[in-house]
């Protein structure tokens, strides 16, 4: 096991995680789940729109994979 940072940015704050993985495939696989379950809580809760970013590296510093996404919640019609 490999260990993996994850540097985890919103437009409501900015957090380091910390994350054990077999290997750079599997650490990516966990990002981008991080990075969509982010997205739907936020949409449940309906706050308004949000944009996330996260940067995947290993304890050497070398950058494995960096990405973002944002979603627009959006309001019935009267």
């Amino acid at each position: 096991m490999k260990t993996y940072r994850f540097d985890v940015t919103s437009d409501a704050g900015q957090t380091l995680e910390t994350l054990a993985a077999p290997d750079d495939a599997a650490a990516v696989r966990q990002a981008v789940l991080l990075l969509s379950e982010i997205l739907r809580d936020h949409a449940l809760v309906a706050r308004g729109d949000i944009a996330v970013s996260i940067r995947v590296t290993d304890l050497d510093g070398r950058t494995i994979w960096d990405g973002a996404s944002s979603a627009q919640v959006l309001k019935p019609d009267p």
